[in-house]
C-alpha cells in the first residue's frame, strides 16, 4: 500500500476540502525525516503549491527542470531531496548530484540526503554499497563480498541492484561537466562568488540532461538573493 501511495500519491480531506498530495510530498510527509529536528514535514498549503510546480517540471517533456527564487526557509531544499530520494531509491543505473554556494553547503545539502535515506524504512531503502553514512558518496549497488564461498560461486552479476550514484561536488564552474545526471539540486545557486560563475556552470550542466533532443534529466535550481556583486 506504501508503495502505491509513493507511486500514485494520495487525496486526504484538509479541514472539508480534498486536496491532493504529489508521490515525493507524501515521501516527505511520511517518510523522509529531516536531520534538523529528528521528525517529519509537517502540510503546508505553500509547500504543497511547490510539489505541484516541481511535478509538473517532471512530467513536461520539454522541461529540463526550473529555477526556484525564495525566501528564507521555504522548504525548498527540503522539497527537492524528496525528488531526489523518491527517484533515486527506485531507479537503476542512474546519476544523481547536488551543489551548493560553497562546498561545505553542499556537504551539508548532501547530509540531509544521506540522514533521510539511512532513516527509511527498511522496505524502502535499497542495498547500499560501502557505508551508508559514507559523507562523500552513496551508492546503491552490490556490496563487496570476498569470502571463500562466494569466491567459488563467482557471481559478479549486479543486475539485482540499483547500481544508482548520488554525490555532491565542488563550488566550481567545471563541477558536473559531461557528467549526465537524472536530476540535480543546485542550491543557494544565486550566491556563487567569483570567480566560479553559476551561469557558466549550468551552461556545462544542462547539455547532459538532453540526449538526441530529448530531456533525459531534471535540475531543481534554488536560491535566496545576493548582491550582483557577490553571486547575485
Amino acid at each position: 500500500e506504501e508503495f502505491r501511495r509513493r507511486r500514485e500519491g494520495l487525496w486526504f480531506m484538509n479541514n472539508g476540502e480534498a486536496v491532493y498530495l504529489t508521490p515525493a510530498h507524501y515521501m516527505g510527509l511520511m517518510w523522509n525525516e529531516m536531520i534538523e529536528t529528528g521528525g517529519y514535514k509537517e502540510f503546508r498549503m505553500a509547500q504543497a503549491n511547490m510539489y505541484y510546480f516541481a511535478k509538473a517540471c517532471l512530467v513536461d517533456p520539454r522541461s529540463v527542470g526550473f529555477f526556484f527564487t525564495k525566501g528564507r526557509r521555504t522548504g525548498f531544499t527540503e522539497m527537492a531531496l524528496d525528488h531526489i530520494v523518491d527517484d533515486s531509491t527506485s531507479t537503476k543505473n542512474k546519476k544523481y548530484g547536488i551543489t551548493s554556494k560553497t562546498g561545505d553547503d553542499a556537504i551539508v545539502a548532501f547530509t540531509k540526503y544521506s540522514y533521510i535515506i539511512q532513516n527509511l524504512p527498511f522496505f524502502f531503502q535499497p542495498v547500499v554499497k560501502g557505508k551508508i553514512d559514507d559523507i562523500k558518496k552513496m551508492f546503491f549497488g552490490k556490496p563487496s563480498d570476498n569470502t571463500k564461498a562466494n569466491k567459488k560461486i563467482k557471481d559478479t552479476s549486479t543486475n539485482d541492484y540499483l547500481n544508482t550514484l548520488i554525490d555532491y561536488r565542488a563550488t566550481t564552474t567545471l563541477a558536473y561537466d559531461s557528467v549526465a545526471m537524472k536530476m540535480y539540486l543546485g542550491d543557494e545557486a544565486g550566491k556563487w562568488e567569483k570567480p566560479n560563475n553559476y551561469v557558466d556552470h549550468w551552461s556545462n550542466v544542462k547539455p547532459t540532461m538532453v540526449q538526441g533532443g530529448r530531456v533525459v534529466g531534471k535540475a531543481f535550481i534554488g536560491s535566496t538573493l545576493n548582491p550582483k556583486d557577490k553571486g547575485g
